[in-house]
């Protein structure tokens, strides 16, 4: 189960849809305490938002350095403006914000994005270079489960960077390459475009390193 914490989220790049299903409320504490659950000194009860859906974009990635995002990996942020358009017998609620919104325990899954086109996107982080490689890959057609780099004739799976949950870090194709070659998994664990094969580089504008948020990487596939 995912709690909504209800205010805007911070990130870089869309990912997929999901739908969240608003389920109980906590009438705990969230504040955020380090080394504390999410929401402590409570219980949970059912309202009248029990049952509502909403069918949305799910970004990746908390900027924010406070223990919401650092010590809880189960919760999900929600876009303020998102609360009141939950529906529930064919209506919006309307009225979750401001009063009910605030530690809500949801659950959620991932569904296909609709009418998707294109490919994935690639892009080296802020800070990358030839000996740290970190990557963001972004438009998915249905979330991401893990990605496969290739190196000395094997694939190797790709840590991710940190708690972002779309950005890892690879290693080229023979140690102290530029030369990359890269294979990415659904949410649902399946190598996506039947198990496409993306071949890039590192960017030559990015220098010793890489200054912006994101430096995107010119591809081909096979």
């Amino acid at each position: 189960m995912k709690q909504g914490k209800g205010h805007p989220q911070r990130s870089e790049g869309i990912s997929t849809n999901v739908i969240p299903h608003c389920a109980r409320r906590s009438t705990g504490t969230n504040d955020g305490t380090p080394n504390q659950p999410f929401c402590h000194n409570g219980s949970w009860v059912a309202d009248k938002y029990n049952g509502a859906t909403l069918t949305m974009l799910v970004a990746d990635s908390c900027q924010d350095g406070n223990a919401w995002c650092r010590d809880d990996p189960n919760h999900m942020d929600l876009a303020q403006n998102s609360l009141n358009q939950f529906v529930l017998n064919g209506q919006a609620v309307s009225n979750m914000y401001p009063n009910a919104w605030n530690n809500r325990q949801i659950t959620w899954q991932f569904i296909p994005t609709p009418a998707y086109t294109g490919d994935i996107t690639i892009g080296f982080l802020q800070s990358a270079n030839p000996y740290w490689s970190a990557i963001s890959v972004n438009h998915l057609p249905n979330g991401i489960h893990g990605v496969q780099y290739f190196q000395n004739g094997i694939w190797v799976t790709a840590p991710l960077d940190g708690d972002m949950g779309q950005d890892f870090i690879i290693q080229p194709t023979v140690p102290a390459g530029t030369n990359y070659q890269m294979r990415v998994f659904d949410a649902n664990n399946q190598a996506i475009n039947n198990g496409r094969i993306y071949n890039f580089s590192y960017p030559a504008s990015c220098g010793t390193s890489c200054n912006g948020a994101v430096t995107p990487a010119t591809y081909t596939t096979s």
